[in-house]
């Protein structure tokens, strides 16, 4: 019976590239997931997700938005495959409402490309959007989409060193993809 450094459960785009990660750093990992991926069955569904780096939470998911924003470019180069679109990214509110305030000390303090924007700013470029006068905007200027379903293919089939690749196949047990990487990469399915 094989023994396994770590047991991922859900393969959807954060699963994925967990195991991607976890083998790339010679790790031996199991990949568990009750459907074939991609499926409409967990919360990776869809065609786009929003990425950004200066977090209106607060600033502590700064840095480790800032490494996935890297990791994404690496699997683009890795895999020639276009995965961020930058579209820019606004937060819409009163200048006190604490998803501004959050941005803005996010942006501030990680110094990442921002511009404040007065409501007649935002109604001027973006004229579909009704920005009330009271109102403000954080624009990230690098912010945008990532096209997870894209991510979704190259995760599933992903150089891990140059010789070596991810691959996903169904499994027997019990309707559950079973997917086990060695320390060098190389797939073996259960």
């Amino acid at each position: 019976m094989p023994i396994f450094d770590v047991i991922v459960v859900g393969l959807g785009t954060v699963g994925s590239a967990t195991c991607m990660e976890l083998a790339r750093r010679g790790i031996s990992v199991l990949g568990l997931d009750a459907c074939r991926p991609p499926h409409k069955m967990g919360s990776h569904h869809g065609e786009s997700r929003s990425i950004r780096r200066a977090y209106l939470e607060g600033t502590a998911y700064v840095p480790m938005a800032q490494q996935a924003w890297e990791l994404w470019r690496r699997l683009e180069s890795d895999t020639g495959t276009r995965l961020l679109t930058p579209t820019g990214n606004l937060t819409i509110g009163p200048g006190d409402a604490p998803a501004v305030e959050g941005f803005l000390a996010s942006a501030r303090r990680y110094d990442i490309s921002h511009e404040l924007l007065t409501a007649a700013d935002v109604r001027r470029r973006w004229p579909q959007l009704a920005v009330p006068d009271s109102f403000v905007a954080g624009l990230e200027v690098d912010a945008g989409w990532n096209d997870h379903l894209a991510a979704q293919d190259v995760l599933r089939v992903v150089p891990v060193r140059s010789s070596d690749f991810l691959q996903v196949g169904e499994g027997s047990y019990r309707g559950v993809l079973d997917v086990m990487l060695d320390r060098r990469g190389r797939l073996a399915v259960i």
